[in-house]
């Protein structure tokens, strides 16, 4: 009853609708889904980041990723656990923020295996590598802003916020979608000319690969959970 509850209030906050269903008996529960639906305008993909354009999120992050560690445990109690338990077994997708930055966004992808992790995403499919600007990325409301912070609120993932690059030409754009839809959209760094994919990361002045950042505070150097690992 509860599972069908989340549906039933999920669909009608997003618009769609559930057809059909087949239920049988089992040892262990287990659930799947199909989604089927169509766009209305061009695809705004993975593999077309451009040299030059600036990254994007909106949103914050790393709220899902403290909700999972207080349910395993590993996080002592704060006033925000109720938003970091919500963050974790409700996240809000980017529903009406998606099709807004269509024709505005060159690519883009959500922030479910971590933000570096989905961000390597975009290097990957679109041959280039990037600069991303730790301090810039805006972190979840009650989370510790301590570079240890920032590194574990991009690696966790879940957030399901909207990760995206543009032209610089269309900042003003970007800015004024933010403002309607009252969504923060922060641009935390740029994708340059390479093809391997590497991500060179700032902080405080201080410049490297993104690897060397987490591995110093104890993080998989990936940055986010690795499908193939």
């Amino acid at each position: 009853a509860q599972l069908y509850s989340g549906i039933n209030e999920f669909s009608k906050r997003n618009g769609f609708f559930v057809l059909g269903g087949d239920t049988s008996s089992a040892d262990e529960f287990s659930l799947s889904a199909t989604i089927l639906g169509s766009i209305s305008s061009p695809a705004v993909l993975r593999s077309n980041a451009q040299v030059g354009d600036d990254i994007w999120i909106s949103g914050a992050i790393g709220g899902a990723g403290a909700g999972l560690q207080i349910l395993q445990g590993k996080r002592p109690p704060s006033d925000y656990d109720e938003t970091f338990l919500s963050r974790f077994n409700k996240p809000l997708a980017q529903i009406k923020l998606g099709p807004r930055l269509a024709g505005l966004a060159n690519s883009m992808i959500d922030v479910s295996d971590g933000l570096i992790a989905d961000l390597r995403h975009l290097c990957e499919s679109s041959g280039l590598s990037a600069t991303l600007n730790l301090a810039r990325i805006p972190i979840e409301t009650g989370l510790e802003n301590s570079i240890n912070s920032i590194l574990r609120a991009s690696s966790s993932g879940e957030d399901y916020e909207l990760l995206l690059s543009s032209s610089k030409e269309r900042v003003k754009e970007i800015e004024e979608i933010s403002n309607s839809l009252g969504i923060p959209l922060t641009k935390i760094g740029e994708f340059r000319e390479q093809n391997d994919s590497s991500i060179l990361a700032t902080y405080n002045s201080e410049e490297k690969p993104i690897e060397n950042f987490l591995q110093e505070v104890g993080l998989s150097q990936y940055g986010g959970w690795e499908h193939e690992a």
